[in-house]
């Protein structure tokens, strides 16, 4: 053997113990990284989980751009650094709502991507002919509430837009990284402006039109107005079918993360023999009274989900009997008794298939009711 072959396995042989020590230190960098982040909480809270060992195996194994030299190691060490530093000023900035009387168990973690709590919201979750067409444009009677009716469930495409996104394991992974889904930290309930919106750009305010542009009627008014819709579908999947109460569970923790003030009237109708003519006047086919009974007690459970601070469980069979019944949820909303209703619109109630409007709008408006600030 020469001496350069001799030289030439020597320099291998620190080439490899050197790669091995580098991604040994790399791996050890990490691992350290990870601990800063749960000692100074700077992982983000519920888009993205705490990485396990295994995570970080299959992070390099999949993106070997991450098993890099040690100045990058560095650099990750710096920015991790700067990340927990970030965080903490998000926890610092997380706040209680500035609605007390409509959403006092809110909590908002306010960034300058997002005010999650700025807007509060209005929904009415029921089952099919239960009257809640004429209790949704009742509560848009109620100064300063804008209601909307059906959307196609548009709630649960909200929903599973955020689930495919935030539930991916790739995009998890692709936190503060430059990866193939590497993205900025993003705080904790950012997407909630987005899913507001959403709900607000198909329930608009009243515009005006004027020569150059259309602008708002009251933009006073409008940054405190309450905005709500009702929907028939909460429990069922976009497809219509039914969904599990795993599921549900699923989009109560959205609503209440995505939606934090807001409030939710629950309408069922108890009386479902009633319930089921008024199906078939409708020609929606038939449907068994067991049926309806087993849908009128998903959304029992859904409202004990919500709980008693932010649901309220309404019956038609007894509201369209009694409207003080109704009156005691407008009460429950924080509304004066000025505000209280002397009797019922009729929507969706007469006619051959029961879609036709007996009555559309009220006689009485108390100049004493006002509205929430």
């Amino acid at each position: 053997m020469t001496n350069g072959d001799s030289s030439l396995r020597q320099h291998r042989g620190d080439t490899i113990t050197s790669s091995r020590n580098t991604r040994l230190h790399t791996l050890i960098t990490r691992l350290q990284i990870l601990l800063l982040g749960i000692l100074l909480g700077a992982l983000p809270g519920l888009y993205v989980g705490i990485p396990s060992s295994t995570d970080i195996a299959d992070t390099q194994q999949t993106h070997p751009e991450l098993d890099c030299d040690h100045n990058h190691a560095l650099q990750l060490d710096t920015a991790s650094s700067s990340s927990s530093a970030g965080s903490q000023q998000e926890q610092e900035s997380t706040v209680k709502t500035k609605h007390p009387d409509w959403c006092p168990t809110a909590q908002c973690t306010d960034t300058d991507l997002c005010h999650p709590c700025q807007r509060r919201f209005l929904i009415v979750i029921a089952t099919p002919r239960s009257a809640s067409t004429t209790l949704t444009w009742m509560l848009d009677e109620l100064p300063g509430i804008r209601m909307a009716g059906e959307n196609n469930n548009m709630l649960t495409f909200i929903f599973n837009a955020n689930k495919a996104v935030f539930n991916h394991s790739s995009f998890h992974r692709g936190n503060e990284e430059r990866t193939s889904w590497g993205h900025n930290h993003i705080p904790n309930q950012t997407f909630a402006c987005a899913a507001q919106a959403m709900i607000q750009a198909i329930n608009p305010p009243e515009l005006l039109l004027t020569t150059d542009r259309i602008h708002l009627a009251d933009k006073l008014q409008e940054q405190s107005t309450i905005v709500g819709f009702k929907t028939i579908r909460f429990e069922r999947g976009v497809d219509g079918k039914p969904q599990t109460e795993q599921e549900w569970l699923e989009k109560v923790e959205f609503v209440k993360e995505n939606f934090p003030c807001s409030r939710i009237l629950v309408n069922i109708n108890s009386n479902v023999t009633r319930q089921s003519e008024s199906f078939k006047a409708a020609k929606w086919g038939t449907i068994s009274e067991n049926s309806l009974r087993n849908r009128m007690l998903k959304l029992k459970r859904i409202a004990e989900l919500f709980g008693p601070e932010r649901a309220y469980l309404l019956d038609s069979a007894e509201w369209t009997k009694n409207v003080e019944i109704l009156n005691a949820a407008v009460s429950w909303l924080g509304f004066d008794r000025a505000c209280h209703f002397r009797e019922l619109l009729q929507f969706n109630t007469a006619g051959a298939k029961g879609f036709t409007h007996s009555k559309t709008k009220l006689d009485y408006h108390s100049p004493r009711c006002k509205r929430l600030e």
